[in-house]
């Protein structure tokens, strides 16, 4: 058969789009959800000229499913995937995905790291949504432990660390955040280069802060002694809460597994040092954008794809029906409506299917 037809050209003035995701986010954020502990000074600077929904929640909490829902601007109970087994290509192989819309309308569009779940669908769904996609493997420093991050060998697993948290001490440049990160850059330089004179659609998803909380020595060590934070003031899951809401972390069993207290104050500035992480990258990404001179005419939306438990209700996990579960930053800079979003906060309430209603 003959080769499709080309997408039309974009319309005039169309702009640029760019999408920064975390995985397992949880709105723990200084500007614009009240966290003032946190270290995330590159969202701050981004919350301070964007519209911050602060009662954002996703269509359901797990990975796969929440992003085939936001990914396609539908809900689980269209794309039928509520687990890990099924994505939405499986009911909707012509459906028009987010990127995919803007592919199609002649933009040039471009995705690196965990945007879809690993797979969900195949391949990251190319070539339907992307004109190209890497993790960026081959940027790695290959001089520096063989191309691998080098990571602390010191481990104490009564709080967490190997296991649940540990440092990178080393070719942090071959972290697969940092391949990600660069990638993407090298995506925006390509799409700005003055070579292709398409708009862009440039999506970034992170890993973390999804555990293993591995991060470099300085994001973790910042916040110090971690027993100077507060633990969950619940630590119990509630006796008339249903059971199939309560999730084991690794070595619970049942409901009455309570961590101890000194191991919950390391997990806990775990999980903070890889907010911070993922902060840097984010902020690595602002920057090139800055850079590159396109900032003015680039949407930028910030989002996680669910929430996460830091042992509230006795529960280090996503997977139930609460806030926590739920609850997710959103914030969105839209540069030429000046006044209209920058540094506002609304407590409307907004789904992340509204990205792509």
């Amino acid at each position: 058969p003959p080769p499709p037809p080309p997408p039309p050209p974009a319309p005039p003035g169309a702009k640029n789009v760019l999408l920064l995701v975390a995985d397992d986010l949880r709105p723990n954020l200084h500007l614009g959800y009240d966290k003032s502990f946190m270290q995330t000074p590159n969202m701050d600077k981004l919350a301070a000229s964007s519209l911050v929904f602060t009662r954002a929640y996703v269509q359901q909490q797990v990975c796969s499913p929440s992003r085939n829902s936001f990914m396609s601007g539908r809900r689980p109970d269209q794309t039928k995937t509520w687990n890990f087994i099924d994505d939405f290509r499986g009911i909707g192989a012509n459906w028009t995905s987010m990127p995919q819309y803007f592919k199609n309308h002649g933009y040039q569009v471009y995705g690196t790291g965990k945007l879809y779940h690993p797979n969900k669908p195949a391949n990251n769904d190319l070539p339907l949504s992307w004109t190209d996609y890497s993790n960026g493997e081959d940027l790695a420093n290959k001089s520096c432990n063989n191309g691998h991050a080098q990571y602390e060998q010191h481990t104490n697993a009564s709080i967490g660390q190997g296991s649940e948290w540990k440092r990178i001490v080393a070719c942090e440049e071959n972290d697969g955040e940092y391949l990600l990160t660069a990638a993407a850059i090298r995506f925006l330089v390509q799409a700005t280069n003055g070579s292709d004179p398409r708009p862009f659609f440039l999506g970034m998803g992170h890993h973390r802060p999804h555990l293993p909380w591995i991060s470099p020595s300085r994001f973790i060590d910042q916040y110090g002694d971690p027993r100077q934070y507060p633990l969950a003031t619940h630590q119990t899951y509630p006796a008339s809460a249903a059971s199939i809401q309560w999730h084991p972390w690794f070595d619970q069993v049942v409901k009455t597994d309570v961590e101890p207290a000194v191991k919950q104050f390391f997990l806990r500035r775990g999980y903070y040092g890889a907010v911070s992480y993922t902060d840097y990258h984010f902020g690595l990404m602002l920057d090139a954008l800055d850079a590159s001179g396109h900032a003015p005419n680039t949407v930028v939306l910030l989002t996680g794809d669910h929430g996460w438990h830091l042992g509230e209700r006795n529960m280090w996990e996503k997977k139930g029906l609460d806030e926590l579960d739920c609850h997710v930053p959103f914030m969105v800079r839209v540069p030429w409506l000046k006044g209209g979003s920058s540094g506002l906060r609304t407590p409307s309430l907004a789904e992340q299917v509204d990205m792509m209603p």
